[in-house]
């Protein structure tokens, strides 16, 4: 005969289920206590003995504590933000719990890698960190803005992707590209970049040769000259697309704007240099983050403002400046 459980019935077992799981729980608690001959009466260890139990029984991804950033690139299932995570975890295997920022961060051209690093350690999407380096060299930065790390893209690879981008749009001024886009890595400044970013756009966007031509070629003459030996090293470098457009941030917003006033030649001679295409793809896909390649967060970041901010960095630069360990 089979037995049928009514629902009175298990109303009338489920204290004494409820019961025998907390005498089971009890015991447990109790065997950990004892265990070793060792009391373990403080709270933090019967509290990460409960959460080992509910672990056990499937809740384990509720339990455990997610590292910050984790949730936020899940989606970027890539060896680049699964290295900067395991170096996250290395760093805090090091210097503990408490949250120490690196001063700087170099690294290569990969979009998803320097997102997954603006994540990880500067706690902020790449385009909200981007923001704040734009306000620091207009004078306008917080003290917030001035915690934050250094992301600094690897001149090497900045170099190959400018390689890729003269021999596209700039193949008769191969060579002349080349030193003028090596040039714009040392500007320390945006107004140093503006100065150049308006006279390399009157050279290669010029359809005519005049007047202007000749005074902003002379400008950049002058400012190689100033600069010294290039940085270009043409035949150690290997020519290397850059991944993808950034989105839109202050500084491309600003150098469009410098782009727009430059005083262009339509009349008279073709110019030579005239190059329809460079100076607009230079725009799409390096402008955006002009502060990750160019010398402008290098340096005493003082040298941008008058804030008591900055006042404080400059101090505290000359001081770490002066030391002959590494810091």
């Amino acid at each position: 005969m089979t037995n049928v459980q009514t629902e009175e019935d298990e109303k009338e077992d489920a204290p004494e289920a409820e019961g025998a799981q907390a005498e089971e729980f009890t015991q447990d608690l109790s065997d950990f206590q004892k265990e070793d001959g060792k009391e373990h009466t403080k709270k933090k260890d019967i509290v990460k003995y409960e959460e080992c139990l509910k672990a056990k029984e499937g809740n384990k991804d509720s339990e455990k504590p997610k590292e910050f950033g984790q949730e936020k690139v899940k989606n970027l299932d890539s060896m680049e933000v699964k290295t900067v995570l395991k170096e996250k975890d290395g760093e805090k295997d090091q210097y503990g719990h408490k949250n120490i920022r690196p001063l700087m961060i170099i690294c290569d051209g990969s979009l998803v890698l320097m997102h997954a690093i603006s994540l990880v350690f500067c706690q902020t999407n790449l385009n909200a960190l981007l923001q704040s380096y734009f306000r620091i060299l207009t004078g306008k930065g917080t003290a917030e803005d001035f915690d934050l790390p250094i992301l600094h893209r690897c001149l090497s690879h900045i170099m190959k992707n400018a390689k890729s981008l003269c021999k596209k749009h700039a193949p008769k001024n191969y060579k002349l590209a080349m030193h003028i886009f090596g040039l714009l890595t040392t500007a320390r400044s945006i107004a140093e970049f503006d100065d150049m970013l308006l006279s390399c756009t009157v050279i290669f966007s010029s359809p005519c040769s005049s007047e202007n031509v000749e005074i902003h070629f002379n400008n950049i003459q002058a400012l190689l000259t100033t600069v010294g030996e290039s940085v270009v090293d043409d035949n150690s470098i290997v020519s290397e697309d850059l991944e993808d457009t950034f989105s839109q941030t202050p500084f491309h917003r600003h150098f469009m704007e410098v782009i727009g006033t430059a005083p262009l030649n339509k009349q008279g001679d073709p110019n030579v240099y005239y190059t329809e295409t460079f100076i607009s793809s230079m725009a799409a896909y390096f402008l955006s983050h002009a502060a990750l390649w160019t010398s402008m967060m290098l340096g005493d970041l003082g040298r941008h403002g008058e804030r008591p901010q900055y006042q404080l960095f400059s101090k505290k630069f000359s001081k770490i400046s002066k030391k002959k360990c590494q810091v």
